[in-house]
């Protein structure tokens, strides 16, 4: 399927064998060991209402309509039952909630077949969730895929206990569910899987399953799973079963945590089938904001939850922030979240297997972190890239306004003083993660190699983007700019040049080119047509022939790693077109003759050049998709024409 081209969610699950063998009237009778209730289960006609407690209006700050009166509750004596029931959940909705009829039961029973395939997949989901920092907010979900009962894993499953299953999770699911403050981790997929059974979950599972084809087919490793398996077609299937279980989750009007959790992930998957530059990512964007602020998870946890789960919302958060600033670098958008209206702070330097620690023991974990929540003895893991990448994100949204804002008041002041907090920034980072690599370390792990390299590549990245800023709005020299591009392109270059080494880090490569690699190689390119148009001498030492070979390389690994069914390839074909198109201007024979033997339409060139060069429009553009795809037109590839079969 390419980009753009997609089904309504109600047609989107590969039709599986589901008999509809229970009438409208007929009591349907729980057979599955998720529930033994069936005085809960309701008979699945129209016309009926499913009696619940309010749906939540969400969290509601200090200006909302009811803060006079929770902020005062506790002088108040309410003797109304349901005004008292109202107001604790934050505002009124109507008592009743909408029914669903048995066609919406049936589509909930062909997505619960999907979790049949799910021990098949198992060794790719785990080697997912060794690699990727995203699972650490859901790193409960492998467990409670181990808690799917075997009547669900099998080839032959029962039609009428899989519609029996979909009516009591639409039941589940309309219902608000309470935490316990003194619940573990190591009860809280057993929670999840219990009476609290939702689509929320069912979504969750299947959407990690989709992330982790995903990978399998980026990396193309198949030694532990099906070799015939089509991880693109798969991850899509799945991809659309979590889009319809979004829309189950929807229609009964209250938020939960784990729902947010599944926006966040639906978000990623989607990203990685159809592409970052697609406008329903950029629509789903929106939806995770909406869906943070109104379950307040912008703000400090409260304390009445268990530990584990107020870390993982603070790292819920933290991944919601960071994706939207890389969201709007990538588009050149104004960010959707405002770090000025958030109080959450960062999750501690703690691996997930800490998390599931209590009492002395997790006493003693605390105890091993400084004042500002690292842990300097423990290696740089998840945990600690994540921080890292959360600090420089904060740092990103400044920038972006500076980039992106109307203001430009005292530029050149604010953007020097930006660049020394960043510079301060770096240098206090714990010692195992200060290293600023200039190479692959063999002696380190692929994991350390990974992280570091990353984290210097954020680091740049937002030093790169100040110094285009500068460019463009104050016309300084491009100096600066073009040596973080060449420092910026390097390191991208040490990632791919190791691709062989990373296994299944080497997933995040092609989104890693397209946000790091493509702007600065932008810069370069247009930068090297600028030197080679000019009659003039560079006023600084230009490192022409480095700069050939570093995007020369860069196209060859275009080639090798973004492969045709990543989401990003169009994007980067392409940038590599451009690219090679630049190359081949500034190598071609043509391009080296004197000005003797040059005829009257390159003097006409030069005239477009010296306008160019004025206006410093070779540095001007915005380095996203339309740069790409307009650069065709730019005056310094007018002449000679660009080949057509690039």
């Amino acid at each position: 399927m390419t980009n753009g081209q997609r089904p309504s969610p109600s047609s989107i699950i590969e039709k599986q064998t589901v008999r509809e063998d229970v009438n409208d009237d007929q009591q349907p009778v729980a057979t599955s060991s998720l529930g033994n209730d069936p005085t809960a289960l309701m008979t699945l006609r129209e016309d009926r209402l499913i009696d619940a407690s309010p749906p939540l209006s969400g969290f509601l700050g200090s200006t909302s309509y009811s803060a006079v009166f929770t902020e005062g509750q506790s002088h108040i004596i309410i003797e109304d039952n349901n005004l008292s029931h109202e107001t604790n959940n934050r505002g009124s909705q109507p008592s009743k909630l909408p029914s669903w009829d048995s066609s919406k039961v049936m589509e909930g029973a062909e997505i619960l077949t999907l979790l049949a395939g799910l021990s098949r997949y198992e060794a790719a989901l785990n080697q997912w969730y060794k690699v990727q920092c995203l699972a650490t907010i859901t790193h409960y979900i492998r467990e409670c895929i181990a808690l799917v009962p075997p009547e669900l894993k099998g080839s032959h499953v029962r039609s009428k206990s899989l519609v029996n299953l979909s009516h009591k999770v639409f039941l589940r699911t309309s219902t608000p569910c309470s935490l316990d403050v003194k619940m573990s981790l190591r009860e809280y997929p057993s929670f999840l899987m219990g009476e609290n059974f939702c689509w929320e979950i069912v979504g969750l599972m299947l959407t990690a399953l989709g992330l982790s084809a995903i990978s399998m087919d980026e990396v193309q490793i198949s030694d532990e799973c099906d070799s015939q398996t089509n991880w693109k077609d798969l991850a899509l299937q799945l991809l659309r079963a979590g889009d319809q279980c979004m829309v189950f989750c929807e229609q009964f009007g209250h938020l939960k945590d784990i729902g947010v959790t599944l926006i966040l992930m639906n978000f990623i998957l989607h990203t990685q089938v159809y592409g970052d530059a697609d406008y329903h990512c950029w629509r789903k964007s929106g939806d995770l904001t909406t869906a943070l602020f109104a379950l307040g998870l912008h703000q400090e946890p409260k304390s009445e939850l268990p530990f584990f789960l107020a870390e993982i919302h603070r790292k819920l958060f933290w991944f919601a922030y960071m994706s939207d600033k890389n969201f709007a670098t990538f588009f050149g958008r104004p960010p959707m979240i405002n770090g000025k209206y958030c109080s959450c702070k960062m999750p501690l330097d703690l691996e997930d297997s800490q998390l599931a620690l209590e009492g002395e023991a997790l006493a003693r974990a605390l105890n091993d972190l400084d004042p500002e929540g690292w842990n300097p003895n423990s290696v740089a893991g998840n945990a600690s890239w994540l921080r890292v990448s959360f600090i420089s994100t904060e740092f990103r949204e400044e920038i972006l306004e500076l980039s992106l804002g109307a203001g430009t008041d005292d530029l050149d002041e604010r953007a020097r003083s930006l660049k020394e907090r960043l510079r301060q920034s770096e240098e206090s980072l714990p010692l195992k993660l200060r290293d600023q690599p200039d190479r692959w370390v063999l002696e380190r792990t692929v994991a350390e190699n990974f992280f570091l390299l990353s984290k210097h590549l954020d680091f740049m990245y937002n030093e790169f983007l100040i110094e285009r800023t500068l460019v463009k709005q104050l016309r300084v020299s491009p100096t600066k700019l073009v040596t973080v591009s060449r420092s910026l392109l390097s390191s991208i270059l040490i990632l791919t040049g190791n691709r062989h080494r990373q296994g299944w880090y080497s997933n995040d490569l092609p989104w890693l080119i397209a946000l790091y690699a493509l702007p600065p190689a932008g810069v370069l390119a247009l930068e090297l047509l600028h030197h080679s148009r000019s009659k003039l001498q560079a006023n600084y030492d230009f490192p022409r022939s480095e700069i050939i070979q570093k995007l020369s390389n860069l196209i060859s690994s275009i080639d090798f790693i973004v492969r045709p069914t990543n989401g990003n390839f169009i994007i980067c074909g392409q940038a590599k077109k451009m690219l090679q198109a630049i190359l081949d201007t500034v190598l071609s024979p043509e391009h080296h003759q004197s000005e003797d033997e040059q005829a009257e339409p390159a003097a006409a060139l030069d005239t477009l050049v010296e306008e160019a060069y004025d206006d410093q429009m070779w540095l001007n553009n915005n380095l996203d998709m339309d740069f790409w795809t307009s650069l065709e037109e730019h005056p310094l590839l007018a002449w000679p024409e660009l080949p057509e079969n690039l």
